[in-house]
């Protein structure tokens, strides 16, 4: 966790997000996690360290947006005025991964949000100048008691109702004498009646999950083969295979897809093209595909939205999320740079690092030519996950990744990402005219 000072108010940053944490796990999780302080939203948990001093009393930054900005899905750029810029993304009110963070510059900030920006509504200072930001003073954000930091509680003991009733019992049996004595257990639940018996509710196993790089390189280059996204008079502006699927616009339409792998597909209408005519071109493989070719192929296209010249079509693709060992070791990041630096250095055209707060990078790879070269370099690099692959129209790859970062779920969470995504052919999902 660290601070930044902003709009007269210093706000804390950085914090780590969990699915909300019972009363009763808390000081545990907080214990494990080095969390000196904590607060409560209605989907989750964060968690702060006193990296930066004791943050008790200090708002969120995420929080307090969180209850500011009526969006469902938004990223905040806030200018810490120190050369340090906080960014916050957050989904339907859930912080997820790396989605409270402090970059350094101006220059690192525009690169995240190209690579997770898609799909949001950017809400951003005014001194930034984002172009097509939503501008955003956080003079104008309230500050409740519930968006400051609370200290971890401490271990409760036995109170002052106990010491009363110790002190009564000794007062009774002192003067009851050896009556009192044999009695003293009915004299006991008399004064203080034990509570009724707390049913216990079985806790439901947690698997340790990891993203399949192998897995997702192959599921990318497999989807691109088997349905070839060249289209006559339409430029494919982007294609993208993900390894959680965030974009709003898209999940509007396919709901199913939430956290799952995807191949999203841009196109644009080439100049001097009848669009009425084109967009039957364009809307014809995605009925055509399902109808011929699902029985033969695990990569049809689910869904997609024709609007005027622009247009775009996704792709469900097979799990990448596996179970992986709690125990297994992770490579220090030294090591897993020089083997990204010999190993892809000569399929790429860039390289380069960026660390976004104390242990935790993002890695980011571009270059040209077939994924199997890539896929070659990256699979025997043990401690790397790929989060995402982007194509270009010039046909350069820009590949999003990290460190291996291991992630706790509930067993049924688990087996929902560990399986293909169900009921997209049921909710009747095409190409069709609308907004993107």
């Amino acid at each position: 966790m660290t601070t930044i000072r902003t709009a007269g108010e210093a706000w804390a940053v950085g914090l780590t997000w969990h699915p909300r944490i019972s009363a009763r796990k808390l000081r545990r999780t907080a214990r494990d996690a080095g969390a000196a302080a904590w607060l409560e939203t209605a989907t989750g948990t964060g968690l702060a360290g006193d990296e930066d001093g004791d943050p008790t009393d200090t708002p969120s930054l995420a929080a307090a947006l969180i209850d500011h900005i009526a969006d469902p899905a938004w990223i905040a750029v806030v200018d810490g005025g120190d050369g340090r810029i906080a960014m916050v993304r957050c989904e339907s009110g859930d912080i997820g991964d790396e989605g409270d963070i402090v970059v350094d510059g101006t220059a690192e900030a525009a690169r995240l949000l190209e690579t997770m920006g898609p799909g949001y509504r950017v809400h951003a200072s005014a001194s930034l100048a984002i172009p097509h930001a939503t501008a955003l003073d956080l003079a104008r954000v309230e500050i409740g008691d519930h968006h400051r930091l609370q200290a971890i509680p401490e271990p409760t003991g036995g109170g002052l109702a106990s010491i009363v009733t110790a002190a009564l019992l000794v007062a009774i049996l002192g003067g009851a004498g050896g009556a009192a004595w044999i009695w003293r257990q009915d004299i006991m639940d008399w004064i203080d009646p034990p509570p009724p018996p707390v049913a216990e509710v079985e806790e439901e196993p947690q698997v340790v999950a990891m993203i399949s790089t192998p897995a997702l390189l192959h599921a990318c280059a497999h989807a691109l083969r088997e349905v070839p996204p060249g289209l006559p008079a339409w430029i494919l502006e982007e294609a993208a295979c993900q390894a959680e699927l965030v974009e709003a616009p898209v999940l509007q339409v396919v709901p199913d897809l939430q956290g799952h792998p995807a191949l999203v597909l841009r196109w644009s209408l080439r100049g001097g093209h009848d669009p009425a005519i084109h967009r039957r071109l364009l809307e014809e493989p995605v009925p055509l595909t399902r109808r011929l070719l699902e029985p033969l192929s695990p990569v049809p296209r689910h869904a997609g939205i024709v609007h005027g010249s622009q247009a775009w079509a996704v792709t469900a693709l097979a799990p990448v999320v596996v179970e992986v060992d709690p125990d297994r070791h992770i490579p220090d990041f030294r090591s897993l740079r020089a083997a990204l630096d010999r190993r892809v250095g000569p399929w790429a055209d860039s390289l380069s690092y960026a660390q976004l707060q104390p242990g935790q990078w993002s890695v980011t790879i571009t270059g040209r030519g077939p994924l199997r070269r890539l896929a070659a370099a990256l699979e025997p690099i043990a401690g790397l996950e790929v989060t995402s692959l982007r194509r270009a129209a010039n046909g350069v790859w820009q590949i999003a990744a990290r460190p291996l970062a291991p992630r706790t779920l509930v067993e049924s969470a688990f087996l929902r990402l560990s399986s293909p995504a169900a009921g997209l052919y049921d909710a009747g999902a095409s190409l069709h005219e609308g907004g993107n």
